[in-house]
């Protein structure tokens, strides 16, 4: 999980440069045929299996694949958009209080004591680091930041679906592939492609022209976050969660600003005032310590 938070982490500010003029569904479908590229050359060489009669029977896993891909990923980079990249990465910190909510109401995954204190005290690091990277207009901003708590409410949903099926196939209601965590993300990432390169040929077909098609498969953004953002990082994410509680995988989130903020700050010269954010790092740090030291 640690290695996912970093990924992710850093992925705001390589968004806001790389995708500065391109439409959204369109960064997005250059991003996915290279991922779906790339995760199918892995998994011949790895000589992993596709089993797409499972994904035809059980639909509904299918549509979770492409929801925390192609939906998820439409709402977060709109969302970007219109606030910097560190206000963006403060957000992600909502889901693990989402994941306790959900997973004591539906999976009666227990909340210890010390993950109650460690939320508290994440709310309040949040509210200190968001005031610190929350930069646009008022309007802009609520706008912006709706639209990321969408595609966190929407991961937080398909993440769940994986835990469902793993609890499915361990009770023996349902038998799931024994590649299931690759092929969840490949077929996500194949539907995403289809559908966001579908979208973008229709609102956008320029960009689908010589040279163009060559300067975005070319783009350097385009390129990292296919291979570590969309294929390392998601893989990462849905292994973590096969082995442990969805809510105690989520409070990694935290951490994400710590890498956002400073990388802003520095490459995309986001305000930033270096003395309050390391004393909201630290009660950050604390939170996620609280929250995980039982593990």
């Amino acid at each position: 999980m640690l290695v996912n938070t970093i990924l992710w982490g850093i992925a705001p500010p390589i968004i806001k440069v790389y995708m500065r003029g391109i439409p959204v569904a369109v960064f997005l479908a250059y991003r996915f045929i290279w991922a779906t590229l790339f995760l199918l050359v892995m998994m011949l060489i790895l000589k992993k299996r596709f089993d797409v009669g499972f994904w035809f029977k059980h639909k509904f896993l299918l549509i979770m694949a492409f929801l925390q891909n192609a939906i998820v990923l439409l709402f977060l980079f709109a969302g970007l958009d219109i606030v910097n990249s560190g206000f963006a990465a403060v957000l992600a910190g909502t889901t693990p209080i989402m994941a306790d909510i959900i997973g004591v109401l539906y999976f009666k995954e227990k909340v210890e004591k010390n993950e109650l204190i460690g939320t508290l005290i994440a709310v309040v690091a949040f509210i200190g680091l968001g005031g610190l990277s929350l930069h646009s207009t008022a309007s802009s901003g609520i706008l912006g930041g709706v639209l990321i708590l969408l595609a966190n409410l929407i991961f937080l949903a398909t993440s769940f679906a994986v835990r469902w099926a793993k609890l499915e196939s361990a009770h023996g209601n349902m038998k799931i592939p024994k590649d299931f965590v690759w092929q969840f993300n490949f077929y996500g990432f194949l539907t995403s492609t289809i559908f966001l390169a579908g979208l973008s040929l229709f609102v956008a077909p320029n960009y689908f022209s010589f040279p163009a098609v060559l300067i975005l498969l070319l783009n350097p953004g385009i390129v990292y976050l296919a291979l570590f953002a969309s294929v390392a990082a998601l893989i990462a994410y849905v292994k973590a969660v096969e082995a442990m509680e969805v809510s105690e995988a989520l409070y990694y989130t935290y951490l994400q600003p710590l890498f956002a903020i400073p990388l802003a700050a520095v490459w995309l010269h986001e305000p930033l005032n270096w003395f309050l954010f390391f004393l909201w790092a630290f009660l950050d740090l604390f939170a996620f310590w609280v929250n995980i030291k039982k593990n």
